[in-house]
């Protein structure tokens, strides 16, 4: 809570905050204004191994750096001596959470399915944002990008984006594939209310570059 992170040394990747795990996954987690200044992974959150749900991250400023989340495969690898491996019903949340670039940028937003088509492994929590803004200073490839195959509720709520020179190529918001991992044909788990831009335009929502 309240935690700063505004020197990046010369490593990569260069994380400001990340929330990792590749054992038994990563439960309730709760982040409260958090900042970050010049990192391009400002706030991670990953698994590759098991679960990862019960994420919160409200009223945090990010400047410079992405805010991302990814994990969750299909069967924990981890034999925990109970039935792990039923979808996540726990909800994360991403709300008022606010993105400023001072440079060029190909997406702020980023929920992540992984790269593999085996399995389509990744991306089965429910996740919400809401009332999150990013601050463009040109046009990105995507607003807020949707990537693999996210099997879980997912919601993007009151979010805004500001600053495009014009549509983002991808979309507004954009349901895209991550490498081989492809949207799922039907997205019925996917809703999208009272989004906007600030040019007063509709916005726009595209699956594989066709809007929608």
């Amino acid at each position: 809570m309240g935690c700063r992170a505004t020197l990046p040394g010369t490593g990569t990747p260069s994380l400001g905050f990340n929330i990792g795990s590749n054992v038994g996954g990563i439960f309730q987690f709760s982040g409260h204004n958090l900042y970050s200044k010049d990192y391009p992974s400002a706030f991670g959150c990953a698994n590759g191994l098991g679960k990862l749900c019960g994420i919160t991250l409200t009223d945090s400023e990010f400047i410079d750096g992405t805010i991302g989340f990814a994990g969750g495969i299909t069967e924990n690898k981890v034999d925990y001596g109970y039935n792990s491996n039923m979808p996540d019903v726990h909800q994360s949340l991403f709300k008022n959470c606010k993105i400023t670039f001072t440079k060029n940028s190909t997406c702020g937003l980023i929920l992540n399915a992984g790269p593999e088509e085996k399995d389509r492994i990744l991306g089965r929590e429910n996740i919400t944002l809401d009332g999150c803004e990013v601050n463009y200073v040109d046009t990105p490839i995507y607003g807020i990008g949707l990537f693999g195959n996210l099997t879980g509720n997912v919601v993007v709520k009151n979010c805004r984006l500001n600053g495009m020179g014009g549509i983002p190529q991808q979309g507004d918001i954009s349901i895209s594939n991550n490498n081989a991992n492809l949207p799922n044909d039907n997205i019925s788990n996917y809703t999208f209310t009272n989004n906007s831009v600030d040019s007063g335009r509709p916005i726009i929502i595209k699956k594989m570059g066709v809007v929608i």
